[in-house]
């Protein structure tokens, strides 16, 4: 009875179709080249969010703190929102600045 629910179970998980990526990309250390350059290729800059966060971080081989900084464009606030959280949480370390603004500037349309 039990092999008969194991292989049931084991069945159903497998026959699950694999459910599509969010649209947000995870997490990365963009300095505006990356993620702004495609996005403003299909939308227009002002509809787009530009975020940043500048933070000392704890490395884990040595004392002291490190500087930190990384940035990046987002077609929502929410997003932008979860890149500054994930930025933080990364960073590890007293927050210097951080934000989100709408519109992109133009040094990270380059």
């Amino acid at each position: 009875m039990h092999r008969l629910l194991a292989s049931a179970l084991l069945a159903s998980f497998f026959a699950v179709p694999a459910t599509p990526l969010p649209a947000a990309e995870p997490f990365s250390f963009d300095k505006g080249k990356g993620t702004c350059a495609v996005l403003t290729s299909r939308y227009p800059p002002q509809q787009l969010w530009f975020g940043w966060v500048s933070a000392k971080r704890k490395p884990i081989y040595a004392d002291g703190t490190r500087p930190f900084y990384a940035e990046g464009c987002f077609r929502t606030e929410r997003e932008c929102r979860r890149f500054i959280n994930e930025g933080v949480s990364f960073a590890n370390g007293p927050v210097v600045t951080m934000g989100c603004r709408p519109g992109v500037p133009a040094r990270a349309l380059r």
